[in-house]
């Protein structure tokens, strides 16, 4: 319930207030009160008066607090408290003086003072349970800032002021009551409660003289928003209760003099509901009399054709109400709306068309967009697009009709293609709304180079500053994803420099820059980026995380483990980034070859019962690489047949568990069917072609084996010694010697210049070439070459 709702609900009208204007509050309104007290009219909440009950047999309690109603009178606040507070020291026992401190604290315009007096209400109510006019102002009080507590302690404090053995009917509040708790609850959604209360309203405007109502009084009660007869038959009207919203909206008429008017178009849906459809359809050709044409008159007499088998006719009613009226754009576009679904789409773009001409409504833009999805017409859509942007109609209006468009992605496509070519043919003309709805749609149906353009395009053109900047994070985000990490860089920065970047999410953006810039080496860049998000949200749990990535990919184990502590300690009620910080943690653990501490992490991950199945299936694979890591293969191997039971048609457990098999040169044949299936979902992934090379290898499949390894190391740009040193291994089983040395050559200096070189891999290397012991100690006292950018990445969802 947003606060604004809950404040039109406060807004109780004149009818209501004047019902309950107390004698103190006629006796001080004219008279200044201090700054920190309200007027008596700001709100419900009255003040104490001379004539409440007392309930007290101590004098000097009785005394002070007759010394605090003076006080009040003589706007002596402080005095009043004192007093006040004075009489509940003589007589703990009594309500009246608790009361009194209440009232008065609740109407201060200092916070701390309001919930001081709350709290003494609560205390005055715990005193006498049956004062309902205390309740009645502790729920004005909380209503005024609606929490979901607030307004749930008012409702309950509502209905207990209304089970007071105390209220009556004839009471001014006993009305006051009903109305706030009939709005509160209708807004709440519990119709039902809500309709009660309403009810009671109902009873009271047909018979006022059952609640002692005067004339003045009754008539106020009427012309109030809130207690009229149109808010009390709308709510009935609500829950269903359509034979007293009839009633009510009966009455609103004949106190029109049945003049014609929306009490007509209310009166005619409540007969609509009750299937009354002859008067329904009187009644709002009455209203239709008085010249309106809401459009929910129109769709009302739409379903009144429908239920009586005359949708032929509707068109033709609504020229004649066109005809005769001084707002026939909305006659028209609804209209044309209804010609569209009748499947009479010349007629329908005829319509839209005679209101752009006429009135230059650009909700017509809207029904023509529909109509060149409807017929799937990309080069009209993208034209179409454009005028209505022109015509000032929102983003926010056309978005819903992307899910249709994104539904035909043939279509799709081609608004995608339309969109480019329109901008290459010349950016004169285009708007960077079009080219930005056009990204989403590529985005959407996966047409990623298009989308990249596109955003460029949007750029280019330079938008205004809310499409600038969605459009600069997008196209920042879609080169990191896309491993452009220089060009993901310098868009984020670009983005941190514009002014209009709020503060919640300068967080976010320089967390993606530190991403960018970690991911091409550049850690000291990652590192200040990362410290900046932090500085404006110090204990941030996922920032905390993703400062011991940076410091992962910069190769500081000690202090990426720190802050990978940290962050476990700030997630504890966030499970989820808990797992993700643990799946990190096992990583730096595990590069640090404490392999125990590593598979305490993944253990960790897995025994989480908040983990989602992905990240659980990701914590056991890493497990399975850990225990690959330590030495222990049966371990590692038993956990992905475990894992291959669950899935067996999931590639990474079928390429891992086949490899495994492969470099225990046992189940090859088995072995080579997994790998084949994983490489079968992706064809390019350099690890699976390893795999797959490998078994071959196994299986003595030389020449197959080779195809796999070759194509594994093509890329000149990504060098593994692994991938190497495998198709060296090949190359020697075919007899080809020198292209033998070569690779493992390029093994060893690849192993060599890693950041993360293993001293087994290189003495096995060196081995194979027949380096010499002395050579090979000289080697290492060599100076070490820089390190290689580190390869390691983030997934899309870490991005």
């Amino acid at each position: 319930m947003g606060m604004r709702q809950f404040r039109l609900v406060l807004s109780l009208g004149a009818g209501l207030i004047l019902l309950v204007e107390s004698a103190a509050a006629q006796n001080t309104s004219s008279q200044a009160l201090s700054a920190d007290i309200r007027q008596p009219g700001d709100d419900t909440v009255r003040l104490a008066e001379p004539q409440d009950a007392v309930d007290t047999e101590s004098t000097d309690s009785l005394a002070w607090y007759m010394k605090g109603i003076e006080a009040q009178k003589n706007n002596d606040f402080s005095a009043a408290i004192e007093a006040f507070r004075q009489a509940q020291s003589a007589d703990p026992s009594a309500a009246a003086p608790v009361r009194a401190e209440a009232l008065l604290l609740m109407r201060s315009r200092q916070m701390q003072q309001v919930l001081q007096g709350r709290a003494k209400a609560r205390r005055a109510i715990q005193l006498d349970l049956d004062d309902f006019r205390t309740q009645l102002q502790l729920a004005s009080s909380l209503l005024s800032q609606p929490s979901p507590r607030n307004v749930n302690e008012a409702v309950n404090l509502l209905d207990s002021a209304l089970k007071s053995d105390r209220i009556k009917p004839t009471d001014g509040e006993f009305i006051l009551i009903h109305g706030l708790r009939g709005r509160v609850l209708l807004q709440l959604g519990r119709q039902a409660e809500a309709a009660d209360s309403f009810e009671v309203l109902l009873q009271t405007l047909e018979r006022p003289e059952d609640f002692e109502l005067d004339f003045r009084q009754h008539q106020n009660l009427i012309a109030d928003n809130m207690t009229g007869y149109e808010a009390v038959g709308g709510a009935m009207l609500a829950v269903g209760r359509l034979d007293k919203a009839i009633r009510a909206f009966e009455a609103l008429v004949r106190i029109r003099q049945n003049m014609p008017g929306r009490h007509h178009l209310l009166l005619a849906t409540a007969l609509f509901r009750a299937d009354e459809l002859e008067r329904a359809e009187e009644t709002i050709n009455t209203y239709f009399e008085s010249g309106r044409r809401e459009k929910e008159s129109l769709e009302l007499l739409a379903r009144l054709y429908s239920s009586t088998a005359r949708s032929s006719h509707i068109i033709d009613r609504l020229k004649e109400l066109a005809a005769n009226t001084g707002d026939a754009s909305t006659v028209n576009l609804f209209l044309a709306d209804t010609q569209l679904q009748q499947g009479q789409i010349e007629a329908a773009v005829e319509s839209y068309q005679r209101v752009v001409l006429d009135t230059g409504d650009s909700a017509a833009f809207l029904g023509l967009i529909r109509v060149d999805i409807l017929t799937a017409n990309p080069k009209s859509f993208v034209s179409t697009l454009h005028k209505a942007i022109r015509a000032r109609i929102e983003i926010s209006e056309i978005a819903p009709f992307l899910p249709e468009i994104i539904n035909d992605r043939e279509f799709a496509g081609e608004v995608v293609d339309t969109c480019l070519k329109t901008y290459e043919a010349g950016p004169e003309g285009v708007v960077p709304e079009v080219t930005w709805l056009c990204a989403q749609i590529a985005h959407q149906i996966e047409a990623d180079d298009e989308r990249g353009r596109l955003l460029q395009a949007t750029l280019d053109l330079n938008p205004g500053q809310r499409i600038g900047l969605v459009a600069l994070d997008q196209l920042g985000v879609y080169h990191l994803m896309n491993e452009r990490y220089t060009e993901s860089a310098a868009l984020f920065r670009r983005l941190l420099s514009i002014a209009g970047l709020s503060e919640r999410q300068r967080p976010i953006v320089l967390l993606r820059l530190a991403v960018a810039e970690s991911l091409r080496g550049h850690h000291d860049e990652a590192l200040e980026a990362i410290q900046a998000a932090l500085k404006l949200r110090p204990r941030d749990p996922e920032l905390t995380f993703r400062l011991g990535w940076v410091y992962y990919q910069a190769d500081d184990m000690a202090a990426a483990e720190e802050a990978l502590e940290s962050a476990i300690s700030l997630s504890a009620d966030v499970r989820d980034v808990q797992n993700s910080i643990r799946m990190q943690l096992g990583l730096v653990y595990s590069r640090s070859g404490r392999w125990d501490d590593s598979i305490q992490q993944y253990t960790a991950v897995i025994e989480n019962s908040t983990q989602d199945e992905e990240t659980h299936r990701r914590a056991r694979l890493m497990l399975s690489a850990v225990y690959v890591e330590k030495g222990d293969l049966p371990e590692s191997a038993r956990i992905l047949e475990v894992l291959y039971e669950e899935q067996s048609d999931d590639p990474g457990v079928n390429n891992d568990l086949g490899y495994l098999y492969a470099d225990q040169n046992k189940n090859l044949e088995k072995a080579l069917q997994m790998i084949e299936l994983a490489v079968e979902a992706d064809p390019e992934n350099r690890a699976y072609l390893d795999s797959l090379g490998w078994v071959l290898y196994r299986l003595e499949k030389f020449e197959e084996a080779l195809d796999a390894l070759q194509k594994a190391n093509s890329d000149p740009n990504f060098q593994d010694a692994t991938l190497q040193e495998h198709l060296g291994d090949v190359y020697e089983a075919l007899g080809r010697h020198e292209e033998a040395r070569a690779a493992w050559k390029k093994a060893l200096s690849t192993e060599e210049s890693s950041d993360r070189s293993d001293p087994a891999v290189m003495e096995r290397l060196r081995t194979q070439l027949g380096q010499p012991a002395d050579d090979a100690a000289e080697r290492e006292t060599q100076p070490e070459p820089e390190a290689a950018p580190a390869e390691e990445n983030v997934n899309a969802d870490d991005s």
